[in-house]
């Protein structure tokens, strides 16, 4: 079933996959009737529904948001969520399963609307089982489009992690570990992930890399700019 849904008119009914909407709003409102922890995204006015989570896909989304929260634990003005309401493009609604961002009081690209995230994301990470296919694919494409700095998908099946960059001309880049399996990100400096451990699920190891990266001189001179920008105003919340 496709339809495409006015933003004044509301009909009550379960999301199918292929529903369109031109109104992020109206499909926020429908998003609600979905039952059995399915969940749904908008990608440029498109609905997609994915099952709910297994284990092979909520062990390792957990041991993302452990790295992730422990990053801004050390880091003034970050900001990580878990299957936070993002719209991030124009006909877009999405939750991905982790994010990071520079909080916008310490100059950060979000805007906090109603509980959801607006505008450019900083890092995104997705562990992709049942929705590998459009998570390597049309969510990338709209991530790129709409300026996330940074995106990662955890690969629930092979363990895999696959990493893009956004570079100056506004094209994603693949960006590959370290030949000591160490993802490092550009856009959080010091967020040093162990894709070995990541894959075998080693957290002792995985937190070990993290705090490496924390101790790190690139992330010492991060912190300093963070604490800069917050006692700035960088940039007051609208």
């Amino acid at each position: 079933m496709t339809e495409v849904m006015d933003v004044d008119v509301w009909r009550p009914g379960p999301l199918e996959p292929g529903d369109r909407f031109e109104s992020v709003a109206e499909f926020e409102r429908r998003r609600g009737w979905l039952n059995g922890g399915s969940m749904a995204e908008l990608l440029d006015g498109v609905v997609f529904v994915t099952p709910p989570a297994a284990d092979d896909h909520g062990r390792p989304h957990a041991r993302w948001t452990k790295i992730l929260y422990t990053y801004e634990a050390a880091t003034p003005g970050a900001l990580t969520s878990v299957d936070q309401v993002a719209r991030p493009a124009p006909r877009t609604s999405v939750g991905p399963d982790a994010v990071l961002v520079v909080a916008p009081e310490a100059g950060g690209q979000i805007r906090r609307v109603e509980g959801a995230w607006e505008g450019p994301l900083d890092l995104v990470v997705e562990v992709a089982r049942t929705s590998r296919s459009y998570d390597l694919h049309t969510k990338r494409e709209v991530y790129e489009r709409s300026g996330v700095r940074e995106y990662f998908v955890h690969d629930a099946e092979t363990g895999e992690v696959h990493a893009w960059r956004l570079g100056d001309d506004g094209r994603f880049a693949v960006v590959r570990a370290h030949s000591d399996g160490v993802l490092r990100s550009t856009v959080f400096p010091g967020l040093w992930v162990d894709t070995d451990a990541m894959k075998v699920g080693d957290g002792a190891r995985l937190l070990a890399t993290l705090q490496r990266g924390l101790a790190s001189p690139e992330h010492a001179r991060f912190v300093a700019a963070q604490r800069a920008a917050l006692a700035a105003g960088a940039r007051p919340e609208g």
